[in-house]
Order: C-alpha cells, then structure tokens, then sequence
C-alpha cells in the first residue's frame, strides 16, 4: 500500500489494484464455483465464518480422504486435503477467501504440483516424507494429533501414486 493504493508487481511491471478488486475477484469466483461446483469431490460445504482448518477437519477419518493440512516435510505442503479411489487421486489447497496472497497461494499450489510430479517420476521418497510426518504427533496441537491418528492406506501413501495403472492426478 502506497499512498492509500494497493500495487501488485508481476514481470517488472507494477500495476495499481482498483479498491474493489478483491470484492470483484471474490464475486466473480463465487460465481464460477456455482456454476462448477462439484458436489461428488468436495462434499462438505465451506463455512466462511470459520478457518480453513476447521473445513479440512471434516475430511479425517472419511473413506477414501487423507488430511495432510500443516505437513510440511521440505517445507512443501502436498495439500490440505488428498481424496483418492483407485482410479483418481485429487489433491485439494482449501483457502478462505482471496486476498492480498493470492499470488502466495499460486505459487504454494505450483510448487506442490511439481513436486509432487517430479516425485512421481523418480522415487515416491516425498511421499514417504509426507506420510512420516503426518503419523508424528505433536506436543499442544490439537490439529496435528488429529491428522496423526487417521487411517492411511495399509500399503502407505506413496503406493496410492505408485499404483498399475496410475491413478488420474487432479
């Protein structure tokens, strides 16, 4: 903010946000997410009134969903939410909202998904990672110990991506 305007710099070029944009950006996604939504993958509504962690929580212990909210192994969060069936693996960011971190969570989203890919074509190790943190409980965190006590797949995490055939990655 400068001089009462919100900036945003993107390939060397600084550009002023107009003071509605972020209720203009927030509309026109709620209005792309009621034309898309998909109610057969995200089958809890968002509760704007609460935090993210709150949603994700609705997800442990759910066939067929694993929460990995808050596990960070490389400093990479894999996702809030992972979803999977033999044939599909979804791997879902939840985020409250868009606002001035919009470009964090792009690029939270992007390096998760190379990550992810680049694993996938080497070694499964970060999955492995992902999975040894999230079964690690943790002194004074409730969200954590929470995670830590759901059910994964019985062969791990790593064999849902390293399946024959592969799993459809959305």
């Amino acid at each position: 903010v400068y001089k009462g305007n919100s900036f945003f710099h993107i390939d060397k070029g600084w550009y002023r946000i107009d003071s509605t944009f972020i209720d203009d950006l927030n509309s026109q996604c709620s209005t792309m997410l009621k034309d898309a939504w998909d109610t057969t993958t995200i089958k809890h509504k968002f509760d704007v009134t609460k935090d993210e962690d709150v949603f994700n929580q609705l997800y442990l212990n759910q066939p067929g969903a694993i929460v990995l909210d808050t596990i960070t192994p490389e400093n990479i969060e894999c996702c809030d939410i992972l979803l999977y069936d033999y044939n599909n693996i979804t791997l879902v960011h939840v985020k409250k909202g868009f606002g001035n971190t919009i470009r964090d969570l792009a690029a939270q989203v992007s390096i998760a998904a190379k990550r992810v890919r680049d694993t996938i074509y080497s070694d499964y190790k970060y999955f492995d990672k992902v999975e040894a943190m999230a079964k690690k409980p943790v002194k004074k965190d409730a969200l954590r110990n929470a995670i830590a006590t759901q059910k994964f797949p019985l062969k791990g995490l790593a064999n849902l991506f390293n399946q024959s055939p592969r799993p459809k990655l959305t």
